[in-house]
């Protein structure tokens, strides 16, 4: 068993492969204020690297260390474990934390494939996800950079930069980006804007597309369905979705 040891914090280097793309600073701020309070809950985990050491896991604890000025950080010191067993241990323990942004989590994913010498299934046991969610974050890799960095800030969801991965023009794709930003439109909304872009540039075939026009926001496709009770199309956005029996049902329609 390993015990906590005081290392100093400047004899620690971060990861050499970090799965952080940086760091939230509204949460390092939460994190520095409750170690200025309350000190360190849990110690980092290290290995010796030549007369320094390396972080395998704890990354936002030692920079906020740092940050603080702290002299020195608990830490685990683990000793004698292959480059393929620390890159595991570091991919297993920030995966399952919950601060990591989805293009984080695809970064990680693509790096513990290419290092660790695990295959999608392996990752998906590893985490206790699917495979399908495995190669739904790998997808996002293959996204335009201005999507990757809109989706990395949480500017937008995951599903939103996958909608807005189908349109191939970069200016109307940029339009529709900023409008989706600013106006935080919902996955159905975007999905209406890119079959829009879709039937216009099948419409035009080889031809180019008119510049999108930035004076005003696109508009979304209104799908009516019918109300149940009222008989009367309604904006689906407007409708609920309940559970009823038959007879509760038949007494409501009555």
């Amino acid at each position: 068993m390993m015990k906590i040891t005081e290392l100093a914090v400047d004899q620690i280097d971060p990861p050499h492969h970090s799965h952080r793309l940086d760091f939230d600073e509204a949460a390092m701020q939460e994190l520095m204020d409750s170690i200025a309070d309350h000190g360190l809950e849990q110690p980092i985990k290290v290995r010796p690297s030549g007369e320094r050491y390396e972080i395998i896991f704890g990354h936002r604890r030692w920079e906020a260390h740092r940050r603080l000025r702290r002299l020195t950080i608990p830490a685990l010191i683990a000793k004698g474990e292959s480059d393929t067993k620390t890159e595991r241990a570091r991919f297993a323990e920030n995966l399952q934390r919950s601060d990591l942004t989805p293009m984080e989590e695809a970064t990680a994913i693509d790096q513990a494939m290419r290092g660790c010498s695990l295959d999608e299934p392996a990752i998906a046991r590893l985490l206790s996800r699917s495979p399908a969610w495995v190669r739904a974050r790998l997808a996002l890799l293959t996204l335009t950079p201005d999507l990757q960095d809109a989706l990395h800030t949480r500017a937008i969801s995951t599903g939103a930069a996958l909608a807005l991965a189908d349109v191939d023009d970069a200016a109307h794709r940029t339009y529709l980006l900023e409008h989706a930003v600013r106006g935080g439109a919902s996955i159905a909304v975007i999905r209406s804007w890119v079959s829009e872009y879709q039937t216009q540039r099948a419409a035009a075939g080889d031809a180019p597309l008119a510049p999108p026009d930035h004076s005003r926001p696109p508009t979304p496709a209104v799908i009516l369905l019918e109300c149940t009770v009222c008989q009367k199309p309604h904006d689906h956005t407007t409708l609920q979705i309940a559970r009823i029996c038959i007879p509760c049902l038949k007494e409501i329609q009555r």
